[in-house]
Order: C-alpha cells, then sequence, then structure tokens
C-alpha cells in the first residue's frame, strides 16, 4: 500500500516556491519604484520641449503678423501681459489661423494662416478649425504673451533664473512669450522665449 499511495501522488519537480515568488515579486516591485521617478522626469522633459517649441512657433507667427500689417493683433496690444485662457484667446488664436473674423475686432482681413495648431494644443475638447476656442500649453495651464506695444524694445519679464517667484528682469525683445509650466513649478522652471 506504501508504493500505491507515492504513484498516486506525484512530486511536482518543476514549481516554484512560495518564497521564490515572494522574492520574484519583491524585486519586480524595487524596479518599478525606481523606474516611477525617471519616467516622470522624462514626461516633463518632453512636455517642456513641447511647450519650447510651442512658444518659438507662436513667436514666429506673431512676428510676422506684425510684419505684415505694422502692428501687434489688437488684444495683446490692450494687455501688458497678455494670459492666453479658454476664455480670452479665442481672437488671437482666430487672427494666427486665419479664420474669418465675424466681430469687428478682428485683425486678418487678409485671412492669412500665420500657425496650425496640433489638436493637443487646442481647447477645450480638442477639436479642430474654427471651432476651437484658443489653445493651452502641454500642461493644460495657459501661455503668457507680452509684446512691446511702444515700440522702445523694452519689456519686463519674469526672471526664469530665479527660484522664487515675483522677481523680473529687463529684456531687449519687441516680444516675450512664457509657460509657466508644471501647475505649482518654481520659476526658475517656466518655460520662455528669452
Amino acid at each position: 500500500m506504501d508504493n500505491s499511495m507515492k504513484r498516486r501522488l506525484p512530486r511536482l519537480k518543476n514549481a516554484f516556491t512560495l518564497i521564490e515568488l515572494l522574492v520574484v515579486i519583491t524585486i519586480i516591485g524595487i524596479l518599478v519604484g525606481l523606474a516611477m521617478p525617471a519616467y516622470s522626469t522624462a514626461i516633463q522633459s518632453a512636455k517642456k520641449a513641447q511647450a519650447s517649441v510651442m512658444i518659438q512657433q507662436l513667436r514666429t507667427a506673431l512676428n510676422n503678423y506684425q510684419l505684415d500689417y505694422g502692428t501687434w493683433p489688437s488684444v495683446l496690444l490692450n494687455a501688458s501681459n497678455y494670459t492666453v485662457t479658454s476664455n480670452s484667446s479665442t481672437e488671437l488664436y482666430q487672427d494666427l489661423i486665419g479664420s474669418n473674423q465675424t466681430t469687428a475686432a478682428g485683425q486678418n482681413p487678409r485671412m492669412t494662416v500665420y500657425m496650425q495648431f496640433k489638436t493637443t494644443d487646442l481647447l477645450p475638447t480638442g477639436t479642430t478649425g474654427p471651432a476651437a476656442t484658443g489653445f493651452i500649453d502641454p500642461w493644460g495651464g495657459s501661455y503668457y504673451i507680452m509684446v512691446d506695444g511702444n515700440y522702445t524694445n523694452q519689456l519686463t519679464v519674469p526672471n526664469l533664473n530665479s527660484g522664487s517667484n515675483g522677481t523680473t528682469t529687463t529684456i531687449n525683445a519687441q516680444i516675450a512669450i512664457y509657460s509657466k509650466g508644471k501647475p505649482g513649478s518654481a520659476q526658475n522652471k517656466w518655460v520662455g522665449s528669452w
């Protein structure tokens, strides 16, 4: 009888023990824990690069607009530090895409296309064309645009080399564009055109 029981209950030779499984799971957990900060840093670096490209494209588009019409879009001249938000960027957006303006404030009568936006840069739902209401930075925040409406070639802009908020510097430029980056980031983490 002893031999028959051994035949019925064969021993598993290729199975993992509970200890071996726990060790493997722990190692995988440690590796994932080490990879997450690197992944997060890579994502933020990619967003910063995307914002930098968008800022340069906006700067080029607005400079071309200024060369064509001899003035900046009126919405930029009416504010010392224009904030592109969902409520206020419709006019500027339509000026840049060459949309037919239905308001008297429209400043692109030739309907010249100065910039084409990617769907991911648009507000609020990523629609394309004239139905979109504006554009956003990669973090879902605003772009800030300052122009030299007095043509003194001087602008007072945030000091991007400073870690604390609120410090400014004067630069020799006709236009400055910046994004505050990831919400809550220090001033030296902002992305600017200067």
